[in-house]
């Protein structure tokens, strides 16, 4: 045997008998998946699951097979669309101004002013 793979060999026993000390057992990690299979659950195993609140399940997702059933707000009959449009600094300063919702209020407006010219964009 050379001395390098002495030197390693020993190298690596010294980090294995320290890691055995560190971890103060002659544990052999790995998977038992007969002893796993095997094991049967007792009351106790459940101490650290939590009974379910009223809270949690209202949090919780649903799901209808792999469907994620949606919560919150319905979905529009008629849902707004996203545009561009430029406006003078004025306008925007004092909408942006009256706080959030301001965007709304914009339509609103909008809204108020078809209504008073009806005759607008009729074909």
């Amino acid at each position: 045997m050379t001395e390098n793979k002495r030197a390693t060999e020993a190298f690596l026993a010294a980090i294995e008998a320290e890691a055995k000390r560190t971890r103060n057992d002659d544990r052999v990690y790995g998977s038992d998946f007969a002893k796993a299979d095997a094991y049967v659950n007792k009351p106790e195993d459940y101490e650290d699951n939590p009974e379910w609140t009223e809270e949690m399940f209202e949090r919780a997702d649903w799901y209808i097979g792999d469907k994620l059933i949606r919560r919150g707000r319905p979905r529009s009959e008629a849902p707004k669309r996203a545009v561009n449009i430029r406006l003078s600094p004025e306008v925007l300063d004092r909408f942006k101004a009256t706080g959030k919702g301001w965007q709304t209020r914009i339509d609103a407006a909008l809204k108020e002013w078809l209504a008073a010219h009806p005759e607008v964009g009729q074909g």
